[in-house]
C-alpha cells in the first residue's frame, strides 16, 4: 500500500506491506467432475460492471499426471488460458485480472495518514493428502486491512464484489466439445455482504 501524510505531496509517499483478511471460497474434488466454473459479479457502482468468468479443467498429461488448466473468459466469449505460478509448497497461483483500487485515510498517533493501493483476486490450486486438487478462490474483497502500524481498517469500500457463483461439471459438457450427455452440478451462489 502507498501511504503519505500530505495528499498534495505524493513524492513523500512510502510503500508499506499491509495484511489483508481476504474473503475466500474453498472446495475440493467433486466426484465425476473434471471442470469447475466460477462467475464473479461486481457490486453495482464499483467501477467494474462486467462479471468475470473462470473455468478450471483438470486434464491428464501424457505422463499420467493430472494438472488443472485455468481459463478466463474474454469479452468476445473465447477462453484464454492463464499461466500459474508455482509456490514453494507446490501450489499453483493464478492471477485472473480481477482487482479494484482503494484509497482512504486513517489516523495514527493523531496524525492523518492517507493510503491508496489495489486489492487483487487470485485462484489457488493445491493437492490434498489424496493427490486431488483443492481450490481456493481469493477475492480482492477483504473484511479488514491491518496497516504496518497495526491500525485496523474496515469499511464498505473494501468489498466491491456482489456475488460469486461456483459449480462443477465435466469437460464433455463444454459447448465446444458438442456433448450434452452430462448434467452440471447445482450452482452455488455466494452473496458478499457488507
Amino acid at each position: 500500500m502507498t501511504t503519505y501524510t500530505n495528499p498534495d505531496l505524493p513524492e513523500d509517499s512510502v510503500e508499506e506491506t499491509w495484511r489483508a483478511n481476504h474473503i475466500a471460497f474453498h472446495w475440493g474434488a467433486v466426484e465425476h467432475a473434471d471442470s469447475y466454473y466460477m462467475t464473479v459479479t461486481p457490486r453495482p457502482g464499483s467501477g467494474n460492471q462486467t462479471p468475470t468468468e473462470l473455468k478450471i479443467v483438470e486434464e491428464t498429461g501424457a505422463d499420467g499426471e493430472t494438472l488443472p488448466k485455468v481459463y478466463v473468459k474474454a469479452a468476445d466469449g473465447s477462453w484464454t488460458e492463464l499461466t500459474g505460478v508455482t509456490g514453494e509448497d507446490g501450489s499453483l497461483m493464478f492471477d485472473f485480472g480481477y482487482s479494484y483500487p482503494i484509497s482512504g485515510k486513517y489516523e495514527a498517533g493523531g496524525i492523518p495518514v492517507f493510503y491508496k493501493g489495489t486489492l487483487s483476486a487470485a485462484l489457488e490450486a493445491q493437492r490434498d493428502e489424496n493427490g486431488n486438487y483443492v481450490y481456493t478462490l481469493i477475492l480482492p474483497d477483504v473484511n479488514d486491512l491491518v496497516t504496518a502500524k497495526d491500525v485496523v481498517i474496515t469499511g464498505d469500500n473494501l468489498r466491491n464484489t456482489a456475488s460469486v457463483d461456483i459449480w462443477a461439471d465435466v469437460k464433455e459438457n463444454d459447448p465446444n466439445q458438442g456433448s450434452e450427455s452430462y448434467v452440471e452440478s447445482e450452482r452455488v451462489q455466494n452473496v458478499i455482504g457488507n
